[in-house]
């Protein structure tokens, strides 16, 4: 078998719905919406959340966390850029950002 020699099996390529086209396509006039309604109309619909009037899941539990103002924000440093280093080498802050391993010195690293 090869490839120029595969045939595509019968219905596995469906052509597209194509509603509101004609009363004898089976799917005109209302486009297979129903008469009148929120849903027929364009734009129509209720949101994921929409649980019937009854109060969303989402906002009945209650909120979690929060963002302190006091984090930290440290610049991260691989070991393995550290080898290239000689042993007895100082490695401080301003080394690494002449280096390039640093952008600029944040609280840390």
């Amino acid at each position: 078998m090869k490839l120029h020699e595969i045939k595509i099996p019968t219905g596995a390529r469906r052509k597209p719905k194509r509603v509101g086209r004609g009363e004898s396509s089976g799917y005109g006039k209302t486009a297979g919406k129903g008469a009148k309604g929120q849903n027929a109309r364009s734009g129509g619909g209720k949101s994921g959340g929409f649980e019937g009037g009854q109060m969303p899941l989402k906002r009945r539990l209650p909120k979690k966390g929060f963002h302190s103002p006091f984090k930290k924000k440290f610049s991260l440093v691989n070991v393995k850029d550290l080898e290239r280093f000689d042993k007895d080498l100082v490695i401080d802050p301003a080394l690494m950002i002449k280096e390039g391993l640093i952008k600029k010195l944040q609280d840390g690293v």
